[in-house]
């Protein structure tokens, strides 16, 4: 049903509209799966670029940043075991930290009592000394990890100036007992020039002049983005730290509830929990974002991350660009064929409009200037066809009489045939007859002449009109004869012969010079006497069957001359008795002659083999010439009849 409807919509569309459509329904999917498989193919090439050149940053800046606080590490151990710092005197202690400033400028030491309390600091803007800050200060986990007797480190914003940074202390030892601890504050814009960061951030990989930075705090989180993020899911977007340290705001440490944004919340979660080797960068694709992370220290974690619209941004860039020039080249290849199809299309307006003409009966046709050679060929084509068309009318208009005449012809002939065949006493008959072409030359024929009953099945030479023209001379003439000669005589052997005689020297004698002739198979059957006399005049021998029971058939006499050739010609008349039950099978030379496809005749063979399985006590006349009839059509296979076919058949009942 529905393939009908699509082939009923697609047929009311115009060639032109079916090639557009055509062109559109086979490139579009083909280009589209073409398009997908190579970007596809090109998207990995891509991702898997950008996941190795961020893992290949990534492992050199964690082996900075390690190496750095591995160096600051060791430093500050070294400052922790000083006498001055021991004994925690400030002044001498003061003197230490700010001679190390000359050595690292950027590291903000500061020295501070079990209870949180500031001794001394080299820094500018030491850490404030108000009770919310020193509370806040014993709470961190630096602080306390120091306390405990370990180094640690830990992301910290110092209150009062809002600086970022990273945070290293080390406990103060005497004895083995924590007598304060000491802190190194390194601005994070400090990690991020040491790191080699900052150098990407000036010329980053992309060679992208205005490259984006994610900043989650002002609700983007698209673009690029290094990440510090600490244990406890405190985050410092290194790539924003040098200039917001030098604004003096507060805004670089990210906790993980103050981002709404559930991807970004994702991003730090995996960031925290991924299984990282040691040293080893290892990286992930997420649904929004592709990261590459690698430890640091103490839970430190140091992430890189971009998000597929900033990785993938030219790669869609391409892929637009070769859809839109696919797109381009399909509507330029469409106005092509438009115009291609609107000139071809000219002549075959044309030649419907010829062919309206046609078939209207205007002849008049003359095609000329097509747009190439195979259009020209085109109209000469037609303007033949036209004139022979024509002429083909003139021819049949002048033949419509000669048809008619035929047509009438042939009825009359029919009209020769009797039907139904008089039902005779003691006889049941039955005929056939199947001209080659519309007019015949083969007859049969029934003639009651009183109690006795004459057939006839004959044959005029060749076939069509002129055979049909004789055959009517013929039929009516013999007929004639045999109801004057019977009527004489009364005898059917005298009947017979005398008919025959008339019939011959009139046709030889009046028509000789036409060459025509006719075979023919006379007989007469007298049911007082139950005997059957005949005559062949050249035609083919009939077949005899007898009822089980009955006496054997005898041979029937072969043929005489054909009628008609010569005058003095002389016509034996044979006899033989018809039992009971006993079947007369006659015909015309159609039926041995039928051909088969492979050009075989049937032959006499063929009949009498056929007739030799026929009961004659229990098959009719109707049903042998149906046997008969089906038999040979299935041998010809429907090729062209030979010759016209005739078939008669005859079966005694009973004595007379």
């Amino acid at each position: 049903m529905v393939f009908s409807r699509i082939k009923h919509h697609w047929r009311r569309l115009s060639l032109l509209q079916q090639l557009l459509l055509s062109l559109w329904l086979c490139s579009v999917p083909m280009n589209v799966f073409g398009s997908y498989v190579v970007w596809r193919h090109v998207y990995e090439r891509v991702r898997n670029t950008t996941l190795t050149d961020i893992t290949q940053d990534l492992a050199m800046i964690n082996q900075v940043v390690n190496d750095w606080v591995g160096d600051n590490h060791d430093y500050l151990e070294f400052l922790a075991t000083s006498s001055s710092i021991e004994r925690l005197d400030p002044p001498s202690t003061q003197q230490i930290l700010v001679r190390s400033s000359r050595v690292y400028p950027n590291f903000n030491l500061s020295i501070f009592t079990t209870d949180g309390r500031l001794l001394a600091s080299n820094d500018g803007s030491p850490p404030s000394m108000a009770p919310d800050a020193v509370r806040r200060r014993r709470g961190s986990d630096w602080f306390q990890q120091a306390l405990a007797g370990r180094s640690s480190l830990g992301l910290w914003r110092r209150g009062g100036t809002g600086l970022i940074c990273i945070s290293q202390a080390v406990p103060i030892r005497r004895a083995n007992r924590v007598l304060g601890v000491m802190e190194a504050c390194t601005p994070v814009n400090e990690v991020a020039a040491r790191s080699g960061i900052t150098q990407i951030f000036t010329h980053p990989r992309s060679g992208d002049a205005a490259i984006r930075w994610i900043n989650p705090l002002q609700g983007r989180f698209t673009g690029w983005g290094y990440l510090l993020v600490a244990g406890d899911g405190q985050a410092v977007l290194l790539h924003k730290t040098r200039t917001t340290a030098i604004a003096g705001k507060t805004d670089q440490v990210v906790a993980r509830d103050q981002v709404a944004n559930p991807a970004w919340r994702r991003l730090i979660n995996t960031i925290q929990s991924m299984p990282l080797p040691k040293g080893e960068p290892t990286s992930a694709t997420l649904p929004d974002y592709y990261l590459v992370a690698a430890d640091v220290q103490d839970r430190f974690r140091l992430a890189v991350v971009v998000d597929h619209e900033t990785s993938l941004g030219k790669l869609r860039q391409l892929t637009m660009a070769v859809v839109g020039a696919n797109l381009l080249a399909l509507l330029v290849s469409s106005v092509a064929i438009a115009r291609i199809c609107r000139l071809l299309l000219r002549p075959i307006h044309q030649v419907e409009e010829a062919m309206q003409q046609l078939s209207q009966g205007q002849f008049e046709i003359q095609l000329v200037d097509g747009p190439n050679t195979e259009i020209d060929d085109l109209f000469s084509h037609i303007n033949s066809s036209a004139d022979r068309l024509r002429t083909y009318v003139d021819d049949a208009t002048r033949h419509a009489v000669t048809r008619a005449q035929v047509s009438e012809a042939k009825r009359m002939q029919a009209d020769f045939l009797i039907e139904p065949l008089p039902l005779r006493r003691g006889l049941q008959l039955a005929a056939l007859c199947q001209p080659a072409y519309d007019i015949g030359a083969d007859w049969y024929d029934v003639v009651p002449l009183g109690d006795a009953t004459a057939v006839v099945v004959a044959d005029v030479c060749d076939k069509g009109i002129p055979s049909a023209l004789y055959m009517s001379v013929f039929r009516s003439l013999l007929r004639l004869s045999l109801s004057q000669e019977w009527a004489a005589s009364g005898d059917a052997v005298h009947c017979l012969g005398a008919a025959l005689s008339n019939v011959n020297r009139y046709m030889a004698g009046t028509h000789a010079s036409s060459g025509m002739f006719a075979t023919a198979f006379v007989g007469l059957y007298q049911p007082a006497t139950s005997s059957l006399a005949y005559a062949l005049a050249g035609h083919e021998t009939p077949f005899l069957l007898r009822a089980p029971g009955a006496p054997s058939a005898p041979q029937l006499a072969m043929g005489g001359p054909a009628l008609g050739l010569f005058e003095q010609a002389v016509f034996t008349i044979h006899t033989c008795s018809l039992h009971p039950g006993d079947l007369l099978f006659a015909y015309s030379d159609g039926l041995p002659d039928a051909r088969s496809p492979a050009g075989e005749p049937f032959g006499r063979e063929r009949i009498q083999a056929l007739l030799a399985s026929v009961n004659p006590e229990r098959c009719s006349p109707q049903d042998l010439l149906a046997h008969v009839h089906a038999t040979v059509m299935a041998y010809c296979g429907g090729a062209e009849p030979f010759d016209d076919l005739t078939l008669l058949t005859l079966k005694v009942d009973g004595p007379g």
